[in-house]
């Protein structure tokens, strides 16, 4: 390890301001497992030309984990220099070293300066989101049976430095099972939601079909392009659920809308759900509390986009978000007491 754990330290005390948010900035900012091989005149010079050229990789990938296809494109080709990528990046970690007279192998993972990578995206007038997701609970499930094992198996147990986090389900689910049916086990781990991952489809064409299930009901997130192997189809799942994110939380326009909401709870875990997930939302600001009593307040915030992306985004964190005769009433949708 070289100088990676330190490091952080120093990013940690320049990016604690930013809140909740961003818990676990340091893996969404590290890009893991980066291939380099490089030959040259020594083997010092092969290892500085390798770290070089994982530096730049690194930022690619980085660029790409954050920002969106059609912003990303308005990138000058410079930003991925050398230069660049070098100030950009803080540490890096080395694993499977392997050295001769004049090659230099290894696989490499690299920290980036979160208020750096923001600063200069911000610069070029590039959108991006850094916050990950809400935690959800992966469930592997089937249409044909006999790969029943082989799915499930085929998922790491999480993926912590996704956009989408998750952990994946330790019990065996069906296609059908609501909310109800895997609650228990998503809040065992701490997980706002479900995320069901239908495979279908043969060796060549494998898709997979990703359900979110909450207490506000089931939400179609979408289906994957056909892919050749079950380990493809575990990338190209991860893949969509990160580009759905993106396109639920990225904010483009400055403008807000002003709103108020009833706040109903049964217990105080409830009120900290829902007041923990109003703060964190990328889509809210200036949320502030006006009134509290033992079981409900009233509180007041802007958002940005629209009243559906608001809801999608708050059911993610589960939150119910409702209209009656008094206006938006917000109530948890993490326990199933009435």
């Amino acid at each position: 390890m070289k100088l990676f754990s330190i490091l952080f330290g120093a990013i940690a005390t320049l990016t604690v301001s930013v809140g909740p948010a961003f818990a676990d900035t340091r893996a969404v900012y590290t890009i893991s497992g980066i291939q380099v091989d490089k030959t040259a005149s020594t083997t010092q010079e092969a290892e500085l030309n390798a770290i070089a050229a994982a530096k730049i990789i690194g930022l690619q990938a980085l660029v790409q984990k954050l920002t969106l296809p059609e912003d990303r494109e308005n990138i000058p080709a410079e930003f991925y220099g050398f230069d660049n990528a070098n100030r950009l990046a803080t540490a890096y970690d080395v694993q499977d070293e392997k050295r001769t007279t004049l090659l230099y192998r290894a696989k490499l993972d690299v920290l980036y300066n979160p208020s750096a990578v923001r600063s200069a995206l911000r610069g070029l007038n590039i959108p991006f989101i850094d916050q990950q997701a809400p935690l959800s609970m992966m469930v592997p499930v089937v249409t044909n049976q006999l790969l029943t094992d082989e799915w499930r198996n085929a998922w790491p147990q999480s993926n912590d430095g996704a956009l989408n986090p998750y952990v994946k389900a330790l019990s065996f689910y069906t296609a059908s099972d609501s909310w109800e049916t895997l609650s228990s086990e998503a809040n065992s781990v701490m997980a706002k939601n479900a995320v069901l991952a239908e495979l279908s489809g043969e060796a060549g064409a494998y898709r997979v079909r990703l359900v979110r299930e909450t207490a506000g009901g089931a939400t179609t997130i979408g289906v994957t392009a056909p892919v050749a192997t079950i380990e493809d189809a575990v990338r190209a799942s991860s893949v969509y659920l990160d580009a759905a994110w993106k396109r639920q939380s990225v904010i483009r326009s400055t403008e807000r809308t002003r709103s108020k909401a009833t706040v109903r709870f049964a217990d105080l875990a409830s009120w900290n759900s829902i007041r923990s997930a109003l703060s964190a939302s990328a889509l809210v600001s200036e949320f502030q509390v006006d009134a509290l009593s033992s079981d409900g307040a009233l509180v007041s915030f802007a958002y940005a986009g629209t009243e559906d992306r608001l809801l999608t985004e708050l059911r993610q964190r589960g939150v119910k978000l409702e209209k009656d005769e008094s206006g938006w009433v917000m109530t948890s949708a993490l326990r199933l007491t009435p």
